[in-house]
């Protein structure tokens, strides 16, 4: 520096061999200790950003973005349009920076919003696969104990069928003592033929229970399938159910011929008993009308117990593909969180162009300000996407708590442009699977 050189004010210092401090001070102007004053409190604010948002701010950044801002507006000349006294740049200064620290605030709590909702939306999901893991054990324990009960009814028609036939072999060997009673022998024939007839529609309606569990089966298969990894159980849930509903079709197909072949002989033998008189024949046909009624009476039993178990896989099959469908659901937090961070650097990035006009602002020829900071934060709620955030922006400026009123958003992908020119961000969008 020329020690003849002036300074800003047109005083001259001298510098004769080393640094004349109270000439410098005489020589500094009042508009410069306002900007020492203004950096002061530029460095003050950059620490208590950094103290409040480390995640956010380094030292770094904080202490360069924060200094190159105060250096920036210390030489403000106009605000919206007109020429301010320099004694009030300090005035000045300090309101935007007060207002900068609550556009910081307002970032801060929208990443803490976004935060909650994402632990928040875990914790349901892990819950809700939770509840699918053991409704899967609940449906497989049920499946064991349908099986088994299968086999031990299968067992017992079996030995009932045998029964049965060693009945009419003997019956077929003592028909010719039924002529003294051929008449009532006749009308109780004629009624045990009714009774096993009327049968036959039983056995068609557990062919349609079969058909309908071998349907549900399958939907329970493509559930699964869809679901990935995690319908893995319900994969082999299904395939069990469709076997026990095989079991079960085939089981009623041979009650069916069991019946028919039943009725059968019993009007052959009706046909014998008229040309056969025996009282033996008499006790046996009541034994075969017992074998009857007792087969009847385990057909009643079946029946029901297959309208259960179809009901009760309807039902856990319902919860599971609902549970899952839920799931899927909770797990959209990610794009909601996708659009919330995307909305904080929207904001950052305004925050840095208004930073820059301001800094323009600087120079002596600059335009004024597009927007003060107060403005820019109110345009940031056109573009929220949900209520924790407008929430949390209103507590930051002490307003009235948010109800949900004011003007609706724009629609999606639309934006707007303020009197200045500048385009406000686009409206706020929701992806879905």
């Amino acid at each position: 520096m020329d020690p003849k050189e002036p300074l800003p004010d047109g005083t001259v210092a001298t510098l004769p061999g080393r640094l004349n401090l109270t000439a410098l001070r005489q020589a500094l102007s009042p508009r410069l200790k306002h900007r020492a004053a203004v950096v002061a409190a530029g460095a003050a604010l950059a620490g208590l950003l950094h103290l409040a948002m480390p995640g956010f701010w380094g030292t770094d950044m904080a202490g360069s973005f924060i200094a190159g801002l105060v250096f920036a507006l210390l030489a403000i000349q106009v605000r919206f349009g007109r020429r301010i006294r320099q004694e009030d740049v300090p005035e000045l200064l300090t309101q935007e920076l007060a207002m900068l620290e609550q556009c910081f605030t307002i970032l801060r709590k929208q990443v803490s919003v976004t935060i909650r909702n994402s632990e928040a939306a875990v914790l349901d999901v892990v819950g809700r696969l939770d509840n699918v893991y053991q409704l899967s054990n609940s449906l497989h324990q049920e499946v064991v104990h349908a099986v088994s009960h299968s086999q031990d009814l299968s067992s017992d028609s079996l030995t009932d069928a045998n029964r049965n036939s060693a009945a009419l072999e003997s019956l077929a060997t003592t028909r010719a003592q039924f002529l003294d009673a051929r008449r009532q022998n006749q009308e109780r024939i004629s009624a045990v033929v009714h009774q096993v007839r009327q049968l036959t529609p039983l056995a068609s309606l557990i062919l349609d229970i079969s058909r309908q569990t071998n349907l549900l089966a399958i939907n329970a298969s493509i559930e699964a399938a869809r679901a990935g990894p995690e319908g893995a159980g319900f994969k082999v849930v299904a395939a069990e159910v469709r076997r026990l509903s095989a079991q079960t079709n085939d089981a009623a197909h041979q009650i069916t011929d069991g019946i028919s072949a039943v009725a059968q002989a019993i009007d052959s033998e009706l046909v014998a008993a008229n040309r056969i008189d025996s009282d033996e024949g008499a006790d046996k046909l009541v034994e075969l009308t017992e074998l009857v009624g007792q087969m009847s009476e385990k057909l009643s039993k079946v029946v029901p117990y297959l309208v259960d178990l179809s009901s009760d896989m309807q039902s856990g099959m319902d919860t599971v593909t609902t549970d899952i469908v839920t799931a899927l659901g909770q797990m959209q937090f990610q794009d909601v969180n996708r659009q919330l961070l995307e909305q904080v650097e929207v904001a950052l990035t305004s925050l840095s162009e208004h930073a820059a006009a301001l800094y323009a602002l600087v120079g002596q020829n600059a335009p004024p300000p597009p927007q003060q900071l107060r403005d820019l934060m109110d345009r940031w709620t056109d573009s929220y996407v949900m209520h924790e955030q407008r929430v949390a922006h209103h507590e930051t400026l002490g307003r009235k708590p948010y109800t949900g009123a004011g003007a609706p958003a724009a629609p999606a992908g639309a934006s707007r442009e303020d009197d200045h020119g500048f385009s406000a961000p686009a409206a706020a969008r929701i992806e879905l699977f």
